[in-house]
């Protein structure tokens, strides 16, 4: 699934957005390039201090695009700066990575 609309927004207001339960990828192969992406822009987050852009679904539906470095990646969520995190069910893609 590839957004027609992006909102951008600015990362410190990420924590103001709740997020669904539901998985917003529902193809498994594009779940597995999703995971091989975060993982990506883990490795160049950690090791090159480099921004990628997060593009993701609040429960709204409606899609937001920021750009960030990602700091961790649990089994769950995908862990921002300071206590920012997204669930990985609601990202859409990763760009740059």
């Amino acid at each position: 699934m590839k957004p027609s609309i992006k909102n951008h927004i600015d990362k410190s207001l990420i924590a103001d957005l709740k997020f669904s339960p539901e998985e917003v990828l529902k193809d498994v192969e594009a779940r597995s390039k999703r995971n091989w992406k975060l993982d990506r822009a883990l490795r160049v987050g950690n090791n090159y201090k480099t921004h990628v852009n997060l593009i993701f679904q609040d429960i709204n539906e409606k899609v937001y695009s920021t750009e960030l470095t990602v700091w961790a990646v649990t089994e769950q969520q995908v862990v921002l700066k300071g206590t920012l995190m997204v669930p990985i069910t609601s990202v859409i893609d990763i760009e740059g990575v």
